[in-house]
Formats: C-alpha cells, sequence, structure tokens
C-alpha cells in the first residue's frame, strides 16, 4: 500500500523498460498467444507481452537466471510494472523460456526492422566475430566413451540390485555416493554416448564423401591422385572420445583466460554496432561460419525496406580465424567484398613495414588469399580493416559485461539466451539513440 495507485508514475518517460514496451507493441506475437488455450478452462495465462517485456529487460541488465527474475518482480519497481504486477514466480519464468525458445530468433529479427526502420544498422559494411560463451556445464565432467559405458553398466546392475531390495531380495550392496539420484545422471550419461556416437557418424560420412569424390576424379581422368590414399571411415567412435555429462551439447574450447565449457557465439555487426545477424554454433574454429553467418545478415537485412536504410551489403571485415580459399570463393558468389586477412594483425603490420605499399598490376595466377594478402597492405585495405576492431569488439564487451555463465543447457537454449541478449543489446542503442536525438 506504500506503493502510488499507479506505479507508471515512477517509470521515467524515457526510461529503457518503456522502449521495450513500445518495442514488443509492434511485435507479431501470434505463434506466442496462439500456443495457450483458446477455450477458457484452465488457469488464466500471465499475458505474453508482459511476459516478453520483463524477459528482454532482464537480458538487458543481465539478468538470466529465472530465480533472480521472479525475486526481481517482487521488490523491483521496474519489473513489477513490466509484469503488470502478476509476479511470476521463477517456474513460470523457465516454463515460458523453454516453451518459446523457438521463437526468439524471430523475435530477434523482428526488432531489427524496428531499429533499422529508426535508421540504426546501415548496413553497407558489416563486421563479423565470434567469442566463448560458457556454458551451465564443469570442464571436469567431460567423460571418455569408456568411463560413460562403464559408469552406465555399473548403474545398470546397481538399479538390478536396487529393485531386488525394493521386491525382498535384499543383498546388503549400497548404492555408491556418486551414483545416487542414478536415474537423472544415467540420462545424462546416455545422451552423451550418443553425442559421440553421432559425432563418430558425422566423421564417417564426411570421410566416405571424399574418399568418393577422389575415386571419381581418378575415374575421369584415369589417373591417381597425388598424396597419400585415404583410409576407410571408422564406423565406431574411439573408447577416449568424450562427450560432457552436465550438457552434452557443450564443448571444450580455447578462450583468452584459458579453456571453458561451453559455445561459439557469432555475431554480425554493423559500423554503429547494431547486431544484423547472432546464432551459437558448437565449432571452437570460426571458419565455417563466414557464409552462413554472412548469408543470415544478408536475409535480415533484406527484409527492411524502409527508404533511406542501406539493404545492400557490400563489405564484410572479419579476422583471420576465417581466412580461406573456399570462403573467399563464396563471397564472390554472395557479392560482398570480403576484407580478411590470413594472418594475425600484428603480423599483418610487420608484414606491411617489411614490405611497404604494394605498387603496380597484380601478376597473373595469384590465389584469392595472395591477392587479399597484397589488398590489406593498400591504403584503402588497411583502412577498411582497422574498423573491425573499433566495430565488433566492443559489442562482446557489451553484450557479455556483468555476465558469467549460461543459466540453461542445451544448444537450442543456448541459441535462444543469444538471440536474446543480442535482441536487447539493439533496443538498449535504440533506447539510447532515441534520448541523445
Amino acid at each position: 500500500m506504500l506503493f502510488p495507485p499507479s506505479l507508471d508514475d515512477l517509470i521515467e518517460e524515457d526510461h529503457l523498460a518503456r522502449v521495450i514496451v513500445d518495442a514488443v507493441d509492434q511485435l507479431d506475437l501470434s505463434v506466442i498467444e496462439g500456443s495457450y488455450n483458446q477455450e477458457g478452462d484452465g488457469r488464466s495465462a500471465i499475458d505474453p507481452a508482459a511476459m516478453l517485456a520483463t524477459l528482454i529487460y532482464a537480458y538487458a541488465n543481465k539478468l538470466l537466471s529465472s530465480r533472480q527474475i521472479e525475486i526481481a518482480c517482487c521488490d523491483r519497481v521496474v519489473y513489477r510494472w513490466l509484469s503488470g504486477q502478476t509476479e511470476p514466480d521463477h517456474a513460470t519464468i523457465a516454463r515460458f523460456r523453454q516453451r518459446h525458445s523457438a521463437v526468439f530468433q524471430d523475435l530477434f529479427a523482428q526488432v531489427l526492422d524496428l531499429v533499422r526502420r529508426y535508421g540504426l544498422g546501415r548496413a553497407g559494411t558489416i563486421a563479423l566475430d565470434g567469442t566463448k560463451l560458457k556454458g551451465n556445464a564443469a570442464l571436469d565432467q567431460n567423460k571418455t566413451l569408456k568411463a560413460i559405458t562403464k559408469e552406465l553398466t555399473e548403474s545398470a546392475q546397481i538399479k538390478d540390485l536396487a529393485e531386488n531390495a525394493k521386491f525382498g531380495r535384499k543383498r546388503g550392496d549400497e548404492l555408491p555416493k556418486h551414483l545416487r539420484g542414478a536415474e537423472n545422471r544415467r540420462r545424462r550419461l546416455e545422451e552423451a554416448k550418443r553425442q559421440i556416437e553421432a559425432e563418430q557418424a558425422g566423421k564417417a560420412a564426411s570421410q566416405q564423401e571424399k574418399i568418393e569424390k577422389r575415386e571419381k576424379e581418378e575415374g575421369a581422368t584415369g589417373r591417381k591422385k597425388r598424396g597419400r590414399k585415404l583410409k576407410p571411415p571408422k564406423p565406431d567412435p574411439e573408447p577416449e572420445a568424450k562427450a560432457n555429462i552436465t550438457d552434452p551439447d557443450s564443448r571444450c574450447m580455447k578462450a583468452r583466460q584459458g579453456f571453458v565449457q561451453g559455445y561459439n557465439a557469432q555475431a554480425v555487426v554493423a559500423l554503429d554496432q547494431i547486431i544484423l545477424a547472432a546464432d551459437i554454433v558448437q565449432d571452437a574454429n570460426d571458419v565455417k561460419q563466414l557464409l552462413p553467418m554472412v548469408q543470415q545478415a544478408q536475409a535480415h537485412v533484406a527484409r527492411t525496406g524502409a527508404e533511406g536504410v542501406a539493404r545492400e551489403i557490400k563489405e564484410v571485415l572479419a579476422d583471420a580465424g576465417y581466412a580461406s580459399e573456399a570462403n573467399l570463393e563464396g563471397l564472390e558468389g554472395l557479392g560482398v567484398e570480403g576484407f580478411i586477412p590470413s594472418t594475425k594483425t600484428w603480423k599483418l603490420r610487420q608484414e606491411l613495414k617489411a614490405k611497404g605499399r604494394p605498387r603496380g598490376r597484380m601478376r597473373k595466377g595469384m590465389t584469392r588469399t595472395q591477392r587479399m594478402e597484397r589488398k590489406l597492405r593498400t591504403m584503402r585495405g588497411e583502412k577498411a580493416y582497422k574498423a573491425r576492431g573499433r566495430t565488433i569488439e566492443p559489442v562482446f564487451g557489451q553484450t557479455k559485461h556483468d555476465f558469467q555463465t549460461l543459466t540453461r543447457r542445451g544448444l537450442a537454449a543456448a541459441k535462444a539466451d543469444w538471440a536474446m541478449l543480442c535482441l536487447a543489446h539493439n533496443v538498449k542503442k535504440l533506447w539510447r539513440a532515441k534520448k541523445a536525438g
């Protein structure tokens, strides 16, 4: 009763929460709303728009824990206002996220439309990079297939003993501490085992494809190709192959601060630091992400038809992790010019200092990589590539500031959380632009 009659009086007119509510009001939420019971029976659901606005504000403040969001909806004025004073509990918040995770990436694209219609996110030049996000899993929970198989066998034996005890054939055996709650652990072990087997099946299929391609080329030319003959694929995984039993979808990845158990978060950013495309992948290496991310950005940019908004992506800036002949060829097919060195930035500067600016025409027979190295030593190439660091690096700093670990497990949940973090980042950029202008 100490609150005024309307919480609206306590929220400033230029508050971030108001921008979020205005944005949510313009989104197409038919997929979310259509998933609820429309017959009128059962408990009334909390307004999906209010729940979504509350989540976006929480992600904008790096509050990903459903329990912490529940507390905020009880004792923080802004969260009470956003949620319509419904005070959702952590189970309701968690179910909402889990139920609608598949829609979050589409919501990201819809919010991007709104931001670009305001005049932000001009897409002539884009920057692409990846950053490692720590998952909700521990490094020491990476187990080999041999260890997983052994533990599954033990848990099956222990389950038999438990059933014997239940039905009166007690033998005096006790459940080991590390296998208490064994049913849940068994499911996670089985999922980790499936991950290892699926990865091996993928590698075997890829190897077989290479063998068949080589045989076809040799048959067409009538001559054997140089190099070692490819070994036939192994159908079964090695006993030492590993998976994480806490989150089997996560991967052990090297980051600046050491190794983390998590995911590789990708982002495509415009020069004004608006995120144009975002995704989460399991590959520690970035090289396979260049073309898919540029294509995703092109698709998002094409959705916006507002006058005065740059629709065509002309240039992409990316570091050496994305460099390959195949990628440079692929960019040509997409009609996008790349500025992608094949070496680290400090080595690029050393090379420029040693060789100087290129002069004259390019010599014939140069590979795409050689032409790229030459272009980056020109004044135009050097100037263009310098923009990469001040474009993409601050975005990762802003999205990961005060944010340590993904709270949910699994690739689908990680994709949804990263999409929501990037969506919230764009809304904050829109909010700041409105305050400034």
